[in-house]
């Protein structure tokens, strides 16, 4: 019996001392597929990450957030990760189309400013992580619109008959006239729904069309578009290329917004996507990834990696004043989904 147990500590001895095989779920994968907009990271990052962990990073583009959607449900298991609005991680969740982060695999979640870190759609990060946050507001061509004092109205200007672009999203539409009317980008007053309605369907005839960000940019920088409702940072790229154009964040607000990092339910190399997480999160690589697209982040450390031009930019970091009325949009459901889904349909045939 001594001898059995001398045996016994000395095992255990020695495991202690040898090098422990991960568990099969903590194995990097030697792929790695991720769902995102169209050039929304910079590539010099991922071929890092590359580099360093030996995985392949493949990146499937979708138009609009509802196209993702569909991709998750139509085929389970084929995306690692994706990246998701606010309303729309509410909704995922709703639709139990995620899984859970492990957050002890994501260290750097620690980094990520605490404004950040009780979102109204996901209020303990437990299905999402902040990537990149920004508004959606004003484009307008310098050498077009003369006018000093820019707000929402200008989007139903007949003066810019024919140059206006609105970006292909109901819920977005929606936003400027409300903001005119004072009232929430949520709201479901049935009087304010149906004012608004009427505003954006008279809007119908002067606008240019709605369209995906990516062809707003184009038209910017072609400067056949003299107003248009855009991300921030998209404008930044089209400024790239005509510096006639100004971004305006209206002085009664905007639609504020979260783009987070999910992954999606049944996601086969679920501990892979968190590992890229967390090195996305390092305020060095985030940093590169917001010089780039001109979007702030999540990360307040990122701050001194950043350009001072973007970091002084009111317009994309925000003040506070402006910030405070700043909306999230909350997810559609009940009526108001129906009702605007509608107006959708009557505003695109």
């Amino acid at each position: 019996m001594v001898a059995a147990a001398l045996f016994l500590c000395a095992s255990v001895l020695f495991s202690g001392c040898a090098k422990e095989e991960p568990a099969e779920d903590k194995k990097l994968s030697k792929t790695l597929t991720i769902l995102n907009w169209e050039d929304y990271i910079e590539m010099g990052v991922v071929e890092e990450f590359e580099k360093k962990y030996g995985v392949d990073v493949e990146f499937v583009n979708y138009v609009n957030e509802d196209e993702m959607i569909s991709l998750i449900q139509s085929d389970p298991g084929k995306y690692d990760l994706a990246v998701a609005s606010g309303s729309v991680v509410e909704t995922a969740i709703n639709l139990k189309l995620l899984e859970k982060v492990e957050k002890r695999n994501i260290p750097n979640l620690s980094k990520v400013d605490r404004k950040f870190r009780t979102p109204p759609f996901d209020r303990d990060l437990g299905y999402s992580i902040p990537y990149l946050w920004g508004t959606s507001g004003l484009a307008v061509n310098r050498k077009y619109v003369k006018d000093s004092d820019i707000g929402w109205e200008i989007l139903f200007d007949k003066r810019f008959k024919g140059r206006i672009d609105m970006l292909d999203d109901i819920q977005e539409n929606f936003a400027p006239p409300l903001k005119i009317f004072g009232v929430s980008i949520n709201t479901a007053d049935e009087k304010s729904l149906e004012a608004a309605k009427a505003m954006l369907m008279e809007q119908k005839g002067i606008i240019r069309g709605y369209f995906d960000s990516y062809e707003i940019i184009q038209h910017l920088k072609e400067g056949t578009t003299y107003v248009a409702y855009i991300y921030s940072g998209d404008t930044y790229v089209a400024k790239e290329a005509n510096e006639d154009v100004e971004y305006i964040v209206p002085d009664e607000g905007a639609p504020i917004w979260i783009d987070n990092w999910i992954i999606p339910a049944d996601a086969k190399n679920k501990y892979t996507a968190e590992v890229f997480i967390n090195y996305i999160l390092e305020p060095k690589n985030i940093a590169k990834i917001s010089n780039y697209l001109w979007y702030a982040n999540a990360v307040s450390e990122s701050r001194g990696f950043l350009n001072e031009e973007l970091l002084d930019n009111e317009n994309i970091y925000l003040t506070g004043d402006i910030l405070k009325k700043c909306e999230y949009y909350t997810s559609l459901k009940g009526k108001r989904i129906v009702f605007m889904n509608r107006v959708w349909a009557e505003l695109t045939r």
